[in-house]
């Protein structure tokens, strides 16, 4: 347990030295506290990352229950227009097409309206007819056209928690010595710049990139034994996953831009 660390290198070595240090020495390695705003970013990033991931299961589910209930959904509010805020009060009102279609257009133009929907009066025509056209799965009756309006629900608390959150860790991010250093760099926005330094903490605390790289668990791993080793093998997946997450998402948005 002595000689784990976030490297996974195994060689002949590095076994000697760690069982020299454990035969010699019984001291551990001095841990420094870090600062609370770092504690405090790193909640709320960890905050985030749990609601994101609940909030994508719970879309997975929403999106197949619309096909269920009203599959013209998608002509209506269309690409991730459908996650809106709009949009997810109007499935939880009417999750159903036969609930729209007995419902009045002046009703559907009304709440259009008080949501301050540009176009109130022409949208409700339009839903109005996909509802008459529409073969639901499900009837309106059915609990699964329940479950569509309690997931729209539960979708809006989340989206409108997690910006907060957002809000938030932005709000500490800049607080923070590197901030403005790391945001300037090519594709990283405030969110992300947050979310890294969340993760990393006070970036003193590494003495050079080799120990941040291995926290991120992006360094290849080593295997040697007597004769046999290889220094080639994958990236070894033992750091922070959450900054390796948004490390990959950086690549991601850096080759998007060309």
């Amino acid at each position: 347990m002595y000689k784990r660390n976030l490297r996974k290198t195994k060689t002949d070595k590095l076994d000697c030295l760690s069982l020299s240090e454990l035969f010699f020495t019984t001291d551990f390695k001095e841990y420094i506290k870090p600062d609370d705003i770092y504690l405090n970013m790193n909640a709320l990033s960890r905050q985030y990352h749990a609601l994101d991931e609940l909030c994508v299961n719970l879309k997975n589910r929403y999106k197949n229950l619309v096909y269920l209930c009203f599959p013209e959904y998608e002509l209506i509010f269309k690409n991730k227009s459908i996650y809106s805020d709009l949009a997810l009060s109007f499935i939880e009102k009417y999750p159903h097409a036969d609930i729209i279609s007995n419902t009045r257009i002046d009703a559907l133009q009304n709440f259009f309206k008080k949501n301050g929907f540009r176009h109130w009066k022409k949208k409700p025509l339009t839903i109005k007819e996909y509802a008459i056209n529409s073969y639901p799965s499900v009837s309106k009756d059915d609990e699964i056209t329940s479950s569509l309006s309690q997931l729209a629900r539960l979708i809006n608390t989340y989206q409108k928690e997690i910006e907060i959150i957002k809000y938030k860790i932005i709000f500490l991010g800049r607080k923070t010595k590197y901030f403005e250093s790391i945001n300037s760099i090519f594709g990283i926005g405030e969110f992300t710049t947050s979310l890294i330094i969340a993760e990393i903490g006070d970036i003193n605390r590494f003495k050079n990139i080799k120990e941040l790289t291995a926290y991120c668990g992006l360094d290849p791993s080593i295997k040697q034994s007597g004769k046999s080793i290889n220094i080639k093998g994958p990236i070894s997946k033992s750091g922070n996953k959450y900054l390796r997450k948004n490390s990959f998402c950086i690549n991601i948005k850096y080759f998007k831009c060309y």
